[in-house]
């Protein structure tokens, strides 16, 4: 396997989605589910 650590930095960019899309939901969009699904 692998020596190296998984950059935790790695993480932030889904994590933005996620909270873009829980965002959108709470707005009333409910088209923008697919972002917290993909995040």
């Amino acid at each position: 396997m692998a020596d190296k650590k998984f950059p935790k930095y790695y993480l932030i960019i889904p994590f933005i989605c996620s909270l873009a899309g829980f965002l959108a939901v709470y707005k009333g969009i409910l088209e923008d589910i697919g972002l917290i699904i993909a995040g």
